[in-house]
């Protein structure tokens, strides 16, 4: 089961996911899904690969595994986000997958 946080972000409410890779053979890095509202108005669902290195996060833009997973034009309040965040962690094992899959390309 994968813990998720949701908070009040400055733009409204907001959910925080992540997933250790290190058992899919990616040490270090980790599958982070955020959803939250953007300037838009969209409640967005992002799926990425970081790394975690004594606390700092880093990623590189453009080399670095990361997907729109769903954008929604809804009212953002605690439950959308939510329930958005839910749709996709039932999903998460194909977005593992797809990232890992990614990583093997690129090698």
């Amino acid at each position: 089961m994968v813990e998720t946080k949701i908070s009040r972000g400055r733009e409204g409410y907001e959910a925080r996911s992540e997933v250790d890779l290190a058992s899919f053979g990616l040490p270090g890095q980790f599958l982070q899904i955020g959803t939250y509202k953007v300037s838009g108005g969209s409640l967005v669902t992002t799926v990425g690969v970081v790394k975690i290195d004594r606390g700092m996060v880093s990623f590189m833009m453009y080399g670095d595994y990361r997907v729109t997973a769903k954008r929604a034009k809804v009212r953002v309040t605690e439950k959308s986000v939510s329930a958005q965040h839910a749709e996709i962690l039932a999903v998460l094992p194909n977005y593992i997958t797809e990232a890992v899959n990614f990583y093997k390309k690129a090698a």
